[in-house]
């Protein structure tokens, strides 16, 4: 399972909702991953508390708290 921070009131979520088929790829040294799947929306503060690091803090200003965060 991947998982992502995503602001539900973004271009990002707005493009989800209509198309939820995402595919992302990772490539080094001649090695290289595709996944692809379907988008699912989480509610889960649990979930947010044990991804959250310093890095998301610049994307969403109420931090955790965030009303329009998502994963």
């Amino acid at each position: 399972m991947l998982w992502c921070f995503l602001d539900l009131h973004g271009d990002q979520a707005t493009a989800l909702r209509t198309n939820p088929f995402v595919n992302s790829a990772v490539a080094e040294a001649g090695n290289w991953l595709s996944v692809a799947d379907r988008v699912e929306f989480v509610d889960d503060g649990s979930k947010v508390d044990e991804l959250w690091d310093d890095s998301v803090v610049a994307w969403f200003e109420q931090g955790r708290n965030d009303p329009n965060l998502a994963l």
